[in-house]
């Protein structure tokens, strides 16, 4: 089967941010911000983001979604603040622009994790986590012996819009 990558990308950058405005939008409703949380300028990183790994009965599989499950929650945490900065009537014109532009880059960054995780699992690995970030874009890979994968990292470069250097495997094992 063969995508059409501009067509796939015109379709992804949106329905992403659709998707991410949407989660968003339903954790705010909800309550799950206090008042407080939503006038305090955040910002959360994947190295914030704190895993119990080490806990027993854990598999190398169940961090992947333990991971993706708290990449989640920082996320939603930090679409809720961002949206409270856009719909506060007080805000500063700058501050609601570079809200806007957070949550843009957030759907875009969120892409390319789906697109790099789908392309590493093309490759046979059952389970990953693409971590994204300015300078570097590490994929976790559960298991201790190096699946045969490096060959894509020029794939994932152009996926990710970062240089094959910046692609780096990380392989986890418990």
């Amino acid at each position: 089967m063969v995508f059409n990558l501009k067509k796939t990308k015109r379709l992804a950058v949106p329905a992403g941010l659709v998707i991410a405005l949407l989660l968003a939008s339903n954790y705010f409703w909800q309550g799950h911000v206090k008042q407080a949380d939503k006038d305090t300028p955040v910002t959360i990183t994947h190295q914030q983001i704190q895993l119990e790994s080490s806990k027993t009965g854990e598999t190398a599989s169940s961090f992947c979604a333990r991971y993706r499950l708290e990449r989640e929650r920082a996320r939603s945490r930090e679409l809720s603040i961002l949206n409270g900065v856009i719909d506060k009537s007080g805000s500063d014109m700058k501050a609601r622009q570079a809200a806007a532009m957070r949550l843009v880059e957030i759907s875009r960054d969120i892409d390319k994790e789906v697109k790099a995780e789908n392309l590493v699992r093309c490759r046979g690995v059952d389970d990953c986590v693409a971590i994204i970030q300015p300078e570097i874009a590490t994929i976790v890979i559960p298991g201790k012996e190096q699946a045969q994968i490096e060959d894509i990292k020029s794939m994932l470069s152009q996926v990710l819009g970062c240089e094959e250097e910046q692609v780096c495997f990380v392989y986890h094992s418990r």
